[in-house]
């Protein structure tokens, strides 16, 4: 089983922190930022360095606000992620993604995550909710 974890990054005008990423052989699509956990990781320590390696925000990570436990096409098995509330404490100049997947970061209001192409377009009740409506 696939494990990991994402944040809900809001802004002062209630926008999602999200990132536009491409595996190879996709189009690209909107997520929230996140990833697999590390060994010797908690689910929070994995939203935390997910969040600063994709987006280069500094994270201080809340309250765990739901767990998806699903099948995914592109991963064997069974795949859960923890989804965590997040507020910015700083940014480094530019971010580090290692799985070189990520393409855009920005900040999305609720109005327009609902036409955004999106990594799981199962997810737009929970997003939509998180930005507030």
């Amino acid at each position: 089983m696939w494990v990991g974890a994402v944040a809900v990054v809001r802004d002062g005008k209630g926008r999602l922190l999200m990132v536009l990423q491409r595996r190879p052989g996709e189009e690209p699509r909107w997520s929230l930022p996140g990833g697999g956990r590390e060994p010797g990781e908690d689910f929070a320590q994995c939203c935390r360095r997910e969040v600063l390696e994709e987006t280069g925000y500094d994270v201080e990570v809340g309250a765990e606000l739901w767990v998806k436990r699903t099948r995914d096409a592109n991963r064997p098995g069974w795949v859960e992620v923890h989804c965590f509330s997040a507020e910015i404490r700083g940014r480094r100049p530019h971010a580090d993604d290692p799985d070189g997947l990520v393409l855009d970061v920005a900040w999305q209001a609720a109005a327009d995550i609902a036409r955004l192409p999106l990594c799981y377009p199962e997810d737009l009740p929970a997003l939509l909710g998180a930005a507030g409506l």
